[in-house]
């Protein structure tokens, strides 16, 4: 491309979409990731169109960038805090590579934009409320006319349950079948490479896991599509009574505000392995052995996915129960 005539989002668009090696992995970027990514420079797009500015590096290095931006999706988008952190984000790496590739860019973007968004009020189901939902009797909830008789309601019950008992991420969830699922007198385990980490882990199984595989004659099905398998979640856990009254405070269009949900209506398949990862710190497993399973490699990223309330704290460093 001649770098004098060079639109920035173009270029931008152009280097996602290349195959990239990420120098921290040592891998090439992942579909994704890069599909991820697109949607972030598509929003870029949106912002200069209806600010009416020019598609070039000075607009995304200009000191009043990120004013004008946060501005934008607040006021026109709504978006929330981390959204717009997260766009930063995306900004900054790109201006990197562009430097990387010889374009004539002012480096003070890098201290003017914050890249890092604020934890968010997650759920996590305890294991009371995880049984719950794998006790539903679907076939007679369709029978009664709860569910309707055609939904794949149940393919999508039972692999959330898989995740919220192995913490593996939706993508590995749809690659269950290339596992290696070791069910004998000697070894209860699953081992299965990371779609993300390309690491492999080797998950031991609940009771509930080996009795869904089962079912399945080890042959397990496929998630649907995002939209339906959200859907589908709600919906068991309304089903399953899982209606505790649960608050969420969040930025959004810049205004600061907790809003009150019953509780299956915040559920998605990232609460499968919340729930993981909050279930194994609250029984008291080691840390390091946890996050060997979920992939974390450092406890900050790993503590937010942790929902621990203090007084379940307190209750594991109970000094009582020492001697």
């Amino acid at each position: 491309m001649d770098k004098q005539e060079t639109k920035a989002t173009e270029w931008m668009l152009s280097n996602i979409n290349s195959d990239r090696l990420d120098t921290h992995t040592g891998r090439y970027v992942a579909d994704r990731m890069k599909n991820a990514q697109t949607t972030v420079i598509h929003r870029l797009q949106s912002f200069l169109e209806d600010c009416n500015l020019a598609d070039t590096f000075e607009t995304f290095t200009a000191q009043n960038f990120g004013t004008k931006f946060m501005d934008w999706g607040y006021s026109k988008k709504n978006y929330t805090e981390n959204t717009i952190y997260a766009t930063y984000e995306i900004v900054k790496a790109q201006l990197n590579a562009a430097k990387r590739a010889k374009f004539d860019i002012d480096d003070t973007y890098y201290k003017q934009l914050r890249g890092k968004g604020k934890d968010v009020d997650n759920i996590y189901l305890n294991e009371d409320e995880i049984k719950a939902i794998y006790n539903l009797d679907i076939p007679k909830l369709k029978q009664e006319g709860l569910i309707d008789e055609k939904s794949t309601i149940e393919k999508t019950r039972n692999l959330f349950v898989i995740g919220c008992l192995t913490g593996l991420r939706r993508s590995d969830l749809n690659n269950l079948n290339n596992g290696l699922w070791k069910l004998n007198e000697e070894q209860n385990t699953l081992e299965i490479v990371a779609e993300k980490t390309k690491k492999r882990v080797v998950i031991p199984l609940h009771p509930y896991v080996r009795a869904i595989y089962n079912k399945y004659h080890g042959v397990l099905p496929k998630l649907g599509d995002k939209h339906n398998c959200n859907e589908h979640l709600k919906n068991l856990g309304r089903l399953a009574g899982v209606n505790e009254i649960t608050a969420k405070t969040e930025n959004r269009g810049g205004k600061v505000e907790t809003y009150k949900f019953k509780k299956y209506d915040l559920i998605g398949f990232h609460t499968a392995r919340r729930s993981f990862a909050s279930n194994m710190f609250l029984a008291g497993k080691p840390t390091y052995a946890i996050m060997q399973l979920t992939g974390h490699t450092n406890e900050r990223t790993f503590y937010k996915y942790v929902k621990a309330t203090p007084e379940q704290i307190a209750k594991l460093l109970d000094f009582n129960s020492i001697g």
